[in-house]
């Protein structure tokens, strides 16, 4: 341990008078706190380490440590912080084969009582930061006792999400999690998967909280998935179910359906499903990168009123950046106050900041129309009827009609 401690010494000899003064002409910043050997634990250390690189390929990095020590019984830390604010967004991915660091961990124990981790990229309005409350290595095997939080910002929106490794290891330069849970205000997730080099692969299942209102209540969604991701991309097929979706206190029955999802990191994301409730069938396709989208084709949708019953087919477009929709569909026949309607062509087009829109409605038999604009509570158009059919106390006549409407 002494000829250690001498080596040590002469390292840091070297450091001061030959490197940290180049460094420094890099702009590049190295601070040693606090340098310590104790004979009795057999272990040498920093109270504080931090490196701060200006510019290495497009960004500034901080990377700083507090009471770091080395023993052969373990690597102690008791906060490691990373931080790495990105000037300019990569064209190249990050691309590192992490086998040789999982065969050397695979080596030693290591324990650190925080750990801090942020990644920002001010160009995209993006930030990743990780907390980790505690973490140790011991036997190849990865444990922490708490939940790590993680942070997401994207522009305005911004999402929590708790993690918590129940068991994971290293074993031949592989990493596997063999069970965590993933949980946020929307979901929660039991999962496992490995990583190996450059790619990862993996499978959960979990509940997704959907949504729950006046009109619509569907609760949850049971979720099971599987994956691959690498640096560039994440692809994920998926299979959805839910016992029960109610539609204005109707019970609608079960929800089922498949579907995928893919990103290209930095690039695009798109969630495409197909689902079923009862005899409805729907289609979707989300794009959620660069801009989100929204289309949804559907078929055989049931619409129970009062006085209206028919089955429409179409498509809906959801714009959320704009809070605008449109929608487009055709039933080929409708129950109206009793009247029977064949041949009905819907176009409607709905502003959800405003709450007001425009309608289009054709009926080929008999003949009708109605168009107009309108606002929550108020409606402002045209009517047209072409012999339409009307029955009063053993009175039959037709109706005619063209003219305005409120």
């Amino acid at each position: 341990m002494r000829y250690v401690g001498y080596l040590l010494l002469f390292l840091l000899f070297l450091y001061f008078s030959f490197v940290k003064p180049s460094l420094l002409l890099k702009g590049i910043k190295v601070e040693l706190e606090g340098f310590y050997l104790s004979w009795e634990r057999k272990s040498v250390g920093l109270k504080g380490f931090l490196v701060y690189i200006p510019n290495l390929k497009g960004s500034s990095y901080l990377i700083n440590l507090r009471e770091l020590s080395f023993s052969p019984k373990e690597i102690y830390a008791k906060e490691v912080s990373f931080i790495e604010v990105s000037k300019e967004v990569s064209k190249e991915p990050f691309d590192y084969d992490f086998t040789n660091l999982v065969r050397f961990l695979e080596r030693v124990n290591a324990h650190v009582e925080r750990v801090y981790v942020s990644l920002n990229t001010p160009q995209e309005e993006r930030s990743i930061t990780v907390f980790v409350k505690e973490l140790k290595l011991k036997d190849k095997k990865l444990s922490s006792p708490g939940w790590a939080h993680v942070v997401y910002m994207r522009k305005s929106s911004r999402e929590e999400i708790y993690i918590l490794p129940k068991l994971a290891k290293l074993r031949d330069g592989v990493f596997y999690v063999d069970s965590v849970v993933v949980a946020s205000e929307r979901y929660t997730f039991e999962a496992k998967g490995k990583w190996v080099g450059k790619r990862g692969e993996f499978s959960a299942v979990g509940k997704v909280k959907v949504y729950e209102g006046k009109d619509l209540r569907l609760p949850y969604i049971d979720v099971s998935a599987k994956g691959e991701i690498n640096y560039k991309k994440l692809h994920i097929d998926f299979t959805a179910s839910s016992d029960s979706v109610e539609v204005r206190g109707k019970n609608w029955g079960s929800l089922r359906g498949s579907g995928s999802f893919n990103a290209v990191f930095g690039k695009e994301e798109n969630l495409k499903g197909q689902f079923f409730i009862r005899e409805a069938s729907f289609s979707l396709n989300y794009e959620l990168y660069p801009k989100k989208t929204l289309q949804l084709y559907f078929k055989d949708l049931p619409i129970e009123e009062d006085k209206l019953s028919l089955k429409l087919s179409g498509e809906m477009t959801w714009l959320p950046e704009r809070r605008e929709i449109f929608v487009k569909g055709f039933s080929p026949k409708a129950v109206l106050s009793g009247m029977n309607f064949t041949g009905i062509n819907l176009e409607l087009f709905y502003n959800l900041s405003s709450n007001s829109g425009k309608i289009n409605i054709l009926a080929s038999e008999p003949k009708a129309s109605l168009d107009g604009s309108f606002v929550i509570g108020a409606f402002e158009g045209n009517l047209s009827l072409h012999m339409l059919p009307y029955t009063y106390e053993g009175f039959y006549s037709y109706i005619n009609y063209l003219g305005k409407i409120t």
